[in-house]
């Protein structure tokens, strides 16, 4: 699929570096956006994921809320992405999706109405199929 429908079948993930659970994690995600149809591409920090989501290259974005300071609260990440993609999301053109390990976190991002989940509640495979509702 080329051209302005492409980012349709893509999903842009950022999560921790140099975290094992990280790497774990891509490879999980990647398997299942594989076999629901889509590319799936990485982002390993806040500048790679900001330069990943400028466009139309992707429908659906899922994040470390703190990508860039793993086990710190700066949430500036998560709030220049998402502010990104929010006119997309009111279109339902796109989907993001804020993961932290720490309740605290989540809670200050739904403060901020960012969407956001714990990773251990999140279900990476629900999330994708939401597009298709």
């Amino acid at each position: 699929m080329e051209g302005q429908d492409s980012y349709r079948n893509k999903v842009l993930v950022g999560l921790h570096e140099n975290a094992t659970f990280g790497r774990s994690l891509h490879q999980t995600y990647e398997r299942i956006a594989v076999a629901k149809g889509f590319e799936c591409d990485f982002a390993q920090d806040v500048s790679q994921m900001l330069r990943l989501s400028i466009g139309r290259s992707h429908r659906f974005y899922a994040m470390d809320l703190n990508l860039g300071n793993p086990g710190g609260e700066d949430l500036l990440s998560a709030q220049s992405i998402y502010q990104i993609i929010h006119p997309r999301m009111r279109e339902k053109e796109a989907y993001f999706i804020g993961l932290s390990g720490s309740q605290a976190i989540v809670d200050r991002a739904r403060e901020l109405r960012i969407p956001a989940e714990l990773k251990s509640d999140f279900s990476f495979a629900k999330f994708l199929d939401q597009g298709f509702n």
